[in-house]
């Protein structure tokens, strides 16, 4: 695997390389990075992966712009809520179940459709697109739901 750090202005996004796959680490340095312009900053990510995807493995990596962006969302608000509804609830952090969703969501792991066996997931829910954007919440570092 090739990892690498992305860089937009103070924000570092770490990013993993594989063959048709790639690895963003889920962590607040991401939420801090989404807190504002979600979707300007989604696609700013997108493209640089995609860029870089390129340049490690001199071809384009086979996910459509939308999907991808449904998928990086899915994957971080599905944490976002999760830890929402857990602190509302007062659930214990140490619960098994809870640990093994937080550890699923560390690392959000896209790839082209024979290396991601739910990417056609993602791409029925890219045909929503439009809708989704307007639910995107900003400031989620601000919680202080991630550490």
């Amino acid at each position: 695997m090739v990892e690498r750090i992305l860089h937009y202005h103070s924000f570092t996004i770490r990013v993993g390389y594989e063959p048709g796959l790639i690895h963003i680490t889920n962590n607040i340095n991401l939420w801090r990075f989404l807190d504002s312009n979600v979707r300007e900053r989604t696609e700013w990510l997108a493209n640089a992966i995609k860029q870089d995807y390129e340049s490690i493995y001199g071809n384009p990596l086979k996910i459509k712009r939308k999907s991808f962006l449904m998928e990086i969302w899915g994957h971080l608000y599905f944490e976002y809520y999760l830890l929402k509804l857990t602190h509302f609830f007062g659930i214990n952090h140490q619960s098994k179940t809870l640990q093994h969703l937080l550890q699923r969501s560390a690392s959000i792991d896209c790839g082209e459709s024979a290396q991601d066996n739910n990417r056609f997931i993602w791409d029925f829910l890219a045909l929503f697109f439009k809708l989704f954007t307007y639910f995107l919440p900003n400031n989620i570092s601000s919680e202080g739901l991630k550490k």
